[in-house]
C-alpha cells in the first residue's frame, strides 16, 4: 500500500513538474513570438522618414535619435521626462509597430568605427524591453520605410557608387534586391511602394508588391513625393525647386510657394507644412504654411535640415557654421528654442 502512495505521489509530482515546465515554455514562446503587421501598417511618416526619420512617437512615447549622445536611441515623454536610453547604437529611420522597432544603423562615427562598414552599418530590429537588436540586413543603407510586413530601404552599391531599393521581411526571413535602377527616397500609398528615378529623368515610378513589377505613375521632376488628403505634395525640380501638388484625381498642379525649398514635411494633423527655403545664399529660412499655400511664415532665420514632426512638437537641426544643433518649436506655432534632451546610462 505504501508503495502504491509513493508511486502515486511520484506521478502526480512528475506530471505537476510537467506541467509547470511546459507552462512557463508555453509563455516564452508565447512572449517571444513575432508578432506580424496589418498588410497596410506604416511605421512612420512619410515626411519624418524623408527628414531622417530621427523621430518617431509610438505608444505615449517619443522614440529619438539623440544629438546629445551621438546618435544613439533613447525616448522620453514629450515633455522630456522620463528620458531613458533604448540602445548603444547611432540610429535613423526611425519605424515603429507591434512593440519592435526598425532603424537604420549607423555606427562609424561612434565608439565603434573601427569595425567595418558591414558590421557597424545596416538594418536592425529591436523588440521593445529587450536588449539584442537583430541583423536584417548589413552594410550601408538609409531611406529605410516599413509597409506592412516588409521593409523597403536603399542600400549602397560600392562598385556603382549608386543607392539601390532592396526588401526584407519584418521577421528576418528574408532580404532581397528588388530595383535596380537608382532611386531618391521612398514613400507608400494605396498598397504601393513610390519612388523617383535619378538615371535621365525623376518621373514619379511605383511599385505594386502584389504585382512585382515598377511602372511609372506621372511623367515630371519629382522630389520628396508625399501623398496627403487626395494630393501629392512634392518639389518640383523643373520650376525652381517649388513645393507644388498634384491632385490624385484631377491630374491638376497647383504651385503653393514661391520659395526655393530643399526640405519640407507635411503634418496633417495641423494642416501645416513646415520647409526649409533658400532663395539666396543670405536668405535661408525655415518657413511654414498651410497646406493650401495659404498663411505663409517665418519660422526661424537660417539653415535647417531634418525637420520631423511629433504630436505636440516639431523638431529641426541647424546646420550653421557646420553644427547639428536641435531646435523645437511648439505646435501649431510656438516660439523656436535650443533643446537638448540630455544623455542617459544604458538602462539596466
Amino acid at each position: 500500500m505504501r508503495k502504491k502512495k509513493k508511486l502515486i505521489i511520484i506521478i502526480v509530482a512528475s506530471v505537476l513538474v510537467i506541467g509547470i515546465v511546459g507552462t512557463f515554455v508555453g509563455l516564452h514562446i508565447y512572449n517571444n513570438r513575432f508578432i506580424y503587421n496589418k498588410k497596410d501598417a506604416v511605421g512612420n511618416t512619410t515626411g519624418n522618414l524623408y527628414n531622417g526619420g530621427m523621430f518617431c512617437v509610438y505608444d505615449g512615447y517619443v522614440y529619438f535619435s539623440n544629438p546629445d549622445d551621438k546618435g544613439k536611441l533613447y525616448r522620453m515623454k514629450e515633455d522630456g521626462s522620463e528620458l531613458e536610453k533604448i540602445h548603444d547604437d547611432s540610429v535613423s529611420g526611425l519605424n515603429i509597430s507591434n512593440g519592435y522597432i526598425y532603424y537604420v544603423k549607423d555606427n562609424m562615427a561612434g565608439d565603434i568605427a573601427f569595425i567595418s562598414p558591414e558590421m557597424s552599418n545596416g538594418i536592425n530590429r529591436l523588440k521593445i524591453g529587450q536588449k539584442k537588436t537583430e541583423t536584417l540586413h548589413q552594410g550601408v543603407s538609409d531611406a529605410l520605410l516599413m509597409y506592412g510586413n516588409n521593409l523597403y530601404y536603399r542600400a549602397y552599391n560600392e562598385n556603382t557608387g549608386a543607392y539601390y531599393i532592396r526588401k526584407a521581411s519584418t521577421d528576418g526571413k528574408s532580404d532581397e534586391s528588388l530595383l535596380e535602377d537608382p532611386c531618391l527616397l521612398l514613400d507608400a500609398a494605396n498598397d504601393k511602394i513610390f519612388y523617383a528615378n535619378t538615371v535621365g529623368n525623376h518621373n514619379l515610378m511605383y511599385y505594386d508588391p502584389d504585382e512585382n513589377q515598377s511602372r511609372i505613375a506621372y511623367a515630371g521632376n519629382f522630389y520628396m513625393p508625399d501623398f496627403a488628403k487626395d494630393y501629392i505634395y512634392y518639389i518640383d525640380l523643373d520650376n525652381n525647386h517649388k513645393i507644388t501638388r498634384l491632385g490624385y484625381f484631377t491630374l491638376e498642379t497647383e504651385v503653393l510657394s514661391d520659395d526655393y525649398a530643399v526640405k519640407f514635411n507635411v503634418n496633417e494633423a495641423t494642416g501645416d507644412i513646415y520647409y526649409q527655403c533658400e532663395n539666396t545664399d543670405k536668405s535661408h529660412a525655415l518657413k511654414k504654411m498651410k497646406m493650401d499655400g495659404s498663411g505663409q511664415g517665418v519660422v526661424s532665420k537660417g539653415s535647417y535640415t531634418n525637420i520631423n514632426f511629433t504630436e505636440e512638437y516639431v523638431y529641426f537641426y541647424s546646420v550653421e557654421s557646420g553644427s547639428a544643433e536641435l531646435y523645437r518649436s511648439k505646435l501649431p506655432g510656438g516660439v523656436p528654442e535650443v533643446y537638448h534632451p540630455g544623455k542617459k546610462k544604458n538602462r539596466n
